[in-house]
């Protein structure tokens, strides 16, 4: 064998070797992602879960109105905060947050008061990144049949406590759980 046949063999090797690593990063990569998504849909179960409990627990307070439609105060929300801790027996009195990064739990104020996982616009601030959470994004992200729900409209954020019980309040109002 010549000198130029060795190294073009050696320059194939290197080129198939740096292959093969690229590709497994990639299917690690996207293992993981999936492992963190689904880390967090089943942490948003629990949520939920926790969240129903604390609504069978507290029949006939002033928790919820309007067909189980929660009455967001300041009270109200430390009260599910505070159940949603002891339910999931946490260590620290803060309700988890996502493991993707720039994501908070967000819970529906409506019966059967989903959690689901969205992006926020900036950190410490509950307001939903309205560039990402589109239609299309709600469409595919929770679908009809395991989240029954949502619909493939956005919902609307509450930013604030209620102070004066809504007659008509919007089916689909949400709020942060982790601010």
């Amino acid at each position: 064998m010549t000198r130029e046949k060795l190294d073009r063999g050696k320059k194939v090797h290197m080129f198939t070797l740096l292959l093969v690593v690229a590709v497994a990063w990639i299917v690690i990569q996207k293992y993981y992602n999936k492992v963190i998504t689904e880390g967090d849909r089943l942490e948003a179960k629990r949520i939920k879960q926790a969240v129903e409990i604390v609504i069978a627990k507290t029949v006939g307070s002033d928790l919820t109105y309007d067909n189980g439609r929660i009455y967001w105060t300041r009270e109200n929300a430390m009260i599910i905060k505070q159940g949603i801790v002891n339910y999931l027996a946490l260590d620290e009195m803060v309700i988890p947050i996502p493991r993707e990064k720039g994501y908070y739990y967000y819970m529906y104020l409506a019966s059967p008061y989903t959690v689901v996982k969205l992006p926020y616009k900036t950190k410490n601030d509950p307001q939903i990144d309205l560039d990402i959470v589109t239609q299309e994004y709600i469409a595919k992200s929770y679908p009809k049949k395991e989240y029954a729900q949502v619909d493939d409209k956005v919902p609307k954020f509450r930013e604030g406590y209620e102070f004066v019980r809504e007659l008509c309040p919007a089916k689909d109002m949400i709020v942060c759980l982790n601010i």
